[in-house]
């Protein structure tokens, strides 16, 4: 409840915002979620590694064809439209570290979540 919350003060604030949903608590009802919140924009189901990175790539290039992204659930105009779902990452040595070089150097043994 407070991230939907939160979610709307920020649409207020900076209407063309992108609102990215995804996990357990909202996935499982992707459609109903959209429907429920006018300021989620898309729902995430299932492995969210790779629709994710295909969601922001097509947002940053401008790109409004979401149709395929396994997993994901998105408004189109009036419609929800919900995607075919994805299946597990096989591999998982596929998806790249976010733990770079870059990154561990500034953390300097620090934990982080």
């Amino acid at each position: 409840a407070m991230v939907l919350k939160l979610a709307d003060c920020l649409k207020q604030i900076v209407p063309d915002m992108k609102i990215i949903l995804g996990g357990p608590e909202v996935s499982f009802d992707s459609q109903n979620q959209l429907k429920e919140n006018a300021a989620v924009d898309f729902v995430i189901s299932g492995e969210g590694e790779t629709p994710f990175r295909l969601l922001l790539d097509k947002l940053f290039h401008g790109i409004r064809d979401y149709g395929g992204i396994a997993g994901l659930t998105y408004r189109e105009e009036e419609r929800i439209i919900e995607n075919s779902g994805c299946g597990l990452i096989k591999c998982l040595d596929d998806l790249p570290s976010p733990y770079t070089a870059e990154m561990l150097n500034v953390i300097q043994g620090r934990i982080v979540y």
